[in-house]
């Protein structure tokens, strides 16, 4: 096999090992750009390890090293800040939603009692209402009495005189006891009209209440919200500033540029991109990206 030189060779066994090291690798589309470009980057380096290109580590890299530390341990103090003014938003949220639980508790239990009121100062009415109706009836039948003793012929013992007098006697008892009772159902029903409108302006009251209680708890939750976003991007900074130091550091003396210019072919790179939505230009040189653009649409 003429063809078969040791370029063809060397490109044909770096295409598969950077092919087989992306399909083993966990990156999915979900994962933050930083774990995709780890995953190419990790792919890429076994692939110079293999075909062993090599290069000189560099001058500065202890210095490298420090500041990489250094930025970790900054990352980790943005970390335990966030987290420590999550966990204070939460002891917050809790408090606020003990404090509205208990206000409900209290409001609710005071309408129980206030419509409670209310329903007995209606049965009042309705007892006092009973009594003037038999009291007007009672005064009615006393009128309609004389009226039947003015009109009747009937001698008996007592004069009509004396019996026109005891019917006026009956009249002017029940009607002061209709007065009476009137007096009684016109406070009655003045207390039940009262208690009615406390109640019904006790419930408009709790209806905003409870609207204004919402938003409170609502306010309270955004901002345990908006702490454990700052903790997760916190975390997620620091991971990436691991990986970027674990990737210069295992990178160091190897040369990654050779194989990905010279051996991998780029649809492989390109078909894994397009898989993990990353933007496969990003991994080459703006000279290579030219350079590849027409093998990768064929």
């Amino acid at each position: 096999y003429p063809e078969l030189t040791a370029k063809v060779f060397r490109t044909y066994h770096a295409t598969t090992i950077m092919r087989d090291e992306l399909k083993d690798s966990k990156a999915k589309k979900t994962d933050p750009e930083f774990i995709k470009k780890e995953a190419f980057k990790r792919a890429n380096l076994e692939v110079a390890r293999v075909m062993n290109h090599t290069k000189q580590a560099p001058k500065g890299w202890s210095k490298s090293a420090n500041r990489y530390q250094d930025r970790i341990k900054k990352a980790e103090k943005r970390i335990q800040k966030a987290k420590a003014q999550l966990k204070e938003k939460q002891l917050r949220l809790r408090k606020v939603k003990k404090k509205e639980t208990d206000t409900r508790s209290k409001k609710q239990e005071l309408i129980v009692k206030r419509k409670a009121t209310m329903e007995a100062y209606k049965r009042t009415v309705d007892t006092l209402r009973e009594k003037r109706d038999r009291a007007k009836t009672a005064w009615d039948n006393a009128r309609e009495q004389k009226s039947r003793t003015r009109s009747s012929k009937r001698k008996g013992k007592s004069t009509k005189k004396e019996r026109l007098e005891s019917a006026q006697e009956r009249i002017d008892r029940t009607r002061a006891r209709l007065d009476e009772a009137e007096n009684a159902l016109a406070k009655a029903r003045e207390r039940y009209q009262k208690s009615r409108e406390f109640f019904e302006n006790l419930q408009q009251s709790f209806i905003k209440w409870k609207e204004t209680s919402a938003k409170r708890i609502a306010a309270a939750e955004r901002g345990v919200a908006t702490l454990k976003e700052r903790v997760k991007k916190a975390e997620l900074a620091k991971h990436k500033v691991e990986i970027d130091y674990a990737l210069a550091k295992d990178s160091r003396t190897w040369n990654l540029g050779t194989s990905l210019k010279s051996y991998i072919h780029p649809k492989v790179v390109y078909n894994w991109s397009q898989r993990v939505d990353y933007d496969w230009r990003k991994v080459y040189s703006r000279t290579l990206q030219r350079k590849f653009e027409g093998w990768i649409e064929q």
